[in-house]
């Protein structure tokens, strides 16, 4: 008895595809949006017209209230205010007298505090001098066919009851006329330049 066994039948066996799940990264998209535009407007600049030519003295009072009432000194602000004398003499130069009173205690401590160094009482004099300068400079411009006399002043009575003993200060007085002295009579002063005249003046300085 012949047994025969047939060969082995070779099957082959295909498995399914392996399903790979691949997860790609966000793609990140940028969006840039337009710059906002902001306008900004600036207040308004205000522009006050003074004018070229003082013609009153009204307006000269204005002028000098509005322009040259403090002075930002080296030891803080002062102030001042404004008689103005307007001459009808021929016995006196001027056709307006200038009196810029100033604060007594300010100018006394400038004077004689122990507290205010001589170099601060120099620096401070100097910016007091200069502002007189500038108010008399830019008064002159506003009336060029006037004549000026003008510092600063303070008067005051030793017995104000009775007004007796008149006690005057001044700093730093300026004329616009030649010859530059008080005692020019009104015929003999031709108007000039900006000039010191301080013959009746006290001394701030120490």
């Amino acid at each position: 008895t012949i047994t025969i066994t047939p060969p082995p039948e070779t099957v082959t066996i295909t498995p399914p595809p392996e399903t790979v799940t691949v997860t790609q990264p966000a793609e990140t998209v940028t969006v840039t949006q337009p710059a906002e535009t902001v306008t900004v407007t600036p207040p308004a600049e205000t522009t006050v017209e003074e004018p070229a030519v003082i013609t009153s003295e009204a307006d000269l009072q204005k002028f000098l209230e509005e322009n040259f009432a403090t002075l930002n000194t080296s030891l803080g602000p002062t102030d001042f205010t404004f008689d103005i004398y307007e001459n009808t003499s021929i016995t006196s130069p001027y056709d307006y007298w200038i009196l810029v009173e100033y604060d007594f205690s300010f100018f006394f401590d400038l004077k004689y505090s122990n507290k205010i160094s001589t170099e601060m009482n120099h620096k401070v004099s100097g910016e007091l001098r200069a502002h007189q300068e500038s108010l008399a400079k830019a008064i002159i411009q506003k009336m060029p066919d006037t004549k000026f006399y003008g510092g600063y002043h303070y008067s005051w009575y030793t017995y104000p009851n009775i007004k007796v003993d008149l006690n005057v200060r001044r700093y730093y007085s300026w004329v616009n006329y030649e010859p530059a002295s008080i005692l020019t009579s009104y015929d003999e002063a031709n108007i000039s330049d900006f000039t010191w005249c301080s013959e009746l003046d006290d001394e701030l300085v120490r």
